[in-house]
């Protein structure tokens, strides 16, 4: 049960295996937030944001191949799992990819390194939201001097408690937010915040 709020899968990509490889892909994904896809081209993995990309040499076209390992030689910093099983140029294998040299290689770590990616990816949405609501907060203070941490905590749906972790996150980073007792809230000490929101 999911209490009512919408849940968004993490997309599991197999792109070059047999049927049954795929099915035995299949059951070592690890949890139900999580749901294996089979790609038919390059394309539909570039144009996504998946959770791992998992590829199998042997039966993807040489020119998918290679534009799969162009995009990752150019983007560096990407944030999903990516696996290749089978024959690779080692030139071409940027650091962030690892490579099996067969199937059973892979299936040996694959839950692990699911495990692994899903963990990751928590890890990042949950950095880029606090990140998002100590900027939201800082905005707020800007625009509305003496906002009190109870407004605030409603417009964030967030709690007080946390309010004030971001605040204080904030002022280690270099903001002045003080309490502001005549106004019973939150304001900037010199009116003006390093980042110009």
């Amino acid at each position: 049960m999911n209490d009512g709020k919408f849940v968004q899968r993490q997309t599991v990509w197999a792109f070059g295996f047999s049927a049954e490889e795929a099915e035995i892909i299949g059951t070592y994904i690890p949890t139900n937030a999580m749901e294996l896809v089979a790609a038919e081209c390059a394309t539909d993995i570039l144009v996504s944001d998946p959770l791992a990309v998992l590829v199998c040499t042997a039966g993807v076209p040489w020119e998918e191949q290679e534009q799969l390992l162009a995009y990752y030689q150019e983007v560096r910093d990407f944030s999903e799992t990516v696996i290749f099983v089978g024959q690779c140029d080692p030139k071409k294998i940027g650091s962030r990819i690892t490579v099996y040299p067969d199937f059973e290689a892979l299936r040996g770590n694959l839950k692990y390194a699911l495990l692994a990616a899903h963990k990751r990816k928590k890890t990042a949405e949950s950095f880029s939201r606090s990140v998002s609501y100590a900027l939201i907060i800082l905005k707020e203070i800007t625009e509305n001097p003496g906002i009190s941490s109870k407004e605030l905590s409603r417009r964030l749906e967030i709690s007080q408690r946390s309010v004030t972790r971001y605040i204080e996150t904030l002022n280690i980073a270099g903001e002045s937010i003080v309490y502001d007792r005549k106004k019973n809230g939150w304001s900037l000490e010199y009116s003006e915040s390093l980042l110009k929101l």
